[in-house]
C-alpha cells in the first residue's frame, strides 16, 4: 500500500510542484502474487482541480503480469 501511496503521491507532487498534498483516499485491489524478480511500479494523475487531484497505479511483474492496481485522491492544501 505504502508503494503505490508514494508513487501516486509523486506523479500529484509532479503536476503541481510547489504545493503541499496529502492523501485523502487510497483505494487498492491485489489481485495476483508476486513470485519473485523486479517488480514495476507505474503511477500517473488522471484529474485535477483546484484543490483535488486523483491519480492511478499499477504492480506488474517483469513480464507485465498485474500485482495490483490502485487509485488515490489527494487534497492540495492551499
Amino acid at each position: 500500500a505504502s508503494l503505490l501511496d508514494s508513487a501516486m503521491g509523486l506523479s500529484a507532487m509532479a503536476v503541481r510542484p510547489n504545493e503541499k498534498i496529502v492523501t485523502t483516499n487510497l483505494n487498492i485491489h491485489y489481485v495476483a502474487a508476486l513470485k519473485e524478480g523486479e517488480m514495476v511500479v507505474t503511477a500517473e494523475t488522471v484529474h485535477q482541480t483546484r484543490n483535488m487531484i486523483t491519480t492511478k497505479g499499477r504492480i506488474t511483474d517483469q513480464a507485465g503480469q498485474l500485482a495490483a492496481l490502485a487509485t488515490a485522491t489527494f487534497r492540495v492544501k492551499l
